[in-house]
């Protein structure tokens, strides 16, 4: 999740969220609460920075699916 923020940092949408869907792929068996917390973190600056980018709003369907006590609202990237 530190390449995916860097890259959100650095105005590298495309990679920045395929890194953190890699990262959400393979850490939902793990259950690991620094793991959501970084997914969610990584969430609430996608959808801050990009609030109607496409990206954000898939991103967004993806970490609600695999985590749904994420609290991430529905109709919202």
């Amino acid at each position: 999740m530190v390449n995916a923020a860097g890259a959100l940092n650095g105005g590298q949408l495309d990679e920045a969220v395929t890194l953190a869907t890699e990262t959400l792929d393979i850490g939902t068996p793990l259950k690991s609460t620094r793991c959501v917390r970084y997914l969610n973190d990584f969430h609430r600056t996608l959808r801050t920075r990009h609030p109607s980018e496409q990206q954000a709003a898939a991103f967004a369907a993806r970490l609600r699916e695999h985590y749904p006590s994420a609290n991430i609202p529905a109709g919202r990237p």
